[in-house]
């Protein structure tokens, strides 16, 4: 099994990356990029000492179109034959002697979880998965409990893809203490972008239809205390029109050594249909 460290081990400088590589089949995109990852392996490296990414489809930095208000922007895109994921993972940093893993579960574990809970509830057929893909980009270090960090970023996903009830995450709150796994988890199933609050039990605790989210771009903001006291306050707004899609907000456990991931991930079933997404304009601000 192939494990988390495999994943944020090899940080490649972008000078390493050409540009004489075939543009990637992400619609609209403009001939200003560079590849950071081709879809035909497993891929990871660093944007900086606090971000990190890591792909199994095709990743580049630049190149969004213009008329997508996104500036520093991260075309991303699957097909149901670009390289499959590894599953089984525990967080890691570039070194070795840095590690912190998932203690009580890796993170197939969680996600076998989080589906028992959705089927038992709902009575869906257990999924025929071949495989997963991933594209994210993973706040970094992990961060202890007491500290307050608002994060924020936009994303823009292309409308014609499918969904079911297979799990596909856009973003989560990761802890890495002696619980582990996602705090919380903005997900697209069933025509719906839905979230789900791990720690409080809570599958769906807000949902909007998902055709608010598709071919416009989200601003998130997720503003979170870690700790066992905390608190986390995320909302969803359209950036055209400034409506909120999404707000929830929760006190309590957060956990600590913490981080945000967002991006895409999800597994490969028959029939599933090609994704193409941006994401950028990251930034998180401790107060």
């Amino acid at each position: 099994m192939h494990f988390f460290n495999t994943l944020f081990a090899a940080l490649l400088p972008l000078s390493v990356l050409g540009l004489a590589l075939p543009a990637p089949s992400t619609p609209e995109l403009e001939k200003r990029y560079t590849y950071l990852a081709q879809g035909t392996s497993y891929t990871s490296g660093a944007i900086s000492s606090t971000l990190r990414w890591q792909s199994s489809g095709a990743l580049t930095i630049g190149g969004c179109n213009a008329a997508i208000k996104i500036s520093t922007c991260y075309p991303s895109s699957f097909t149901s034959t670009n390289y499959l994921a590894p599953t089984g993972m525990y967080e890691s940093s570039a070194s070795d002697n840095e590690r912190r893993s998932l203690p009580n579960a890796n993170e197939e574990q969680l996600d076998a979880r989080d589906l028992a809970i959705v089927e038992e509830e709902s009575g869906l057929v257990k999924r025929q998965e071949l495989g997963r893909q991933r594209i994210e980009f993973l706040s970094w270090p992990g961060t202890p409990a007491g500290q307050t960090w608002t994060y924020k970023w936009s994303s823009y996903i292309f409308s014609g893809f499918t969904t079911n009830a297979h799990f596909l995450h856009t973003w989560q709150l990761l802890r890495r203490d002696g619980s582990g796994g996602p705090v919380l988890t903005l997900d697209y199933k069933v025509g719906l972008a839905v979230l789900g609050d791990t720690v409080r039990k809570c599958v769906a605790c807000v949902t909007a239809p998902l055709s608010s989210f598709e071919g416009k771009v989200i601003l998130h903001t997720l503003k979170v205390t870690y700790g066992p006291s905390g608190s986390a306050v995320y909302k969803a707004v359209d950036q055209a029109s400034g409506k909120t899609l999404i707000s929830y907000s929760a006190s309590g456990d957060m956990g600590s050594n913490g981080s945000i991931k967002f991006g895409l991930y999800r597994p490969v079933y028959p029939g599933v249909s090609a994704l193409h997404a941006l994401v950028g304009d990251y930034s998180a601000v401790r107060s």
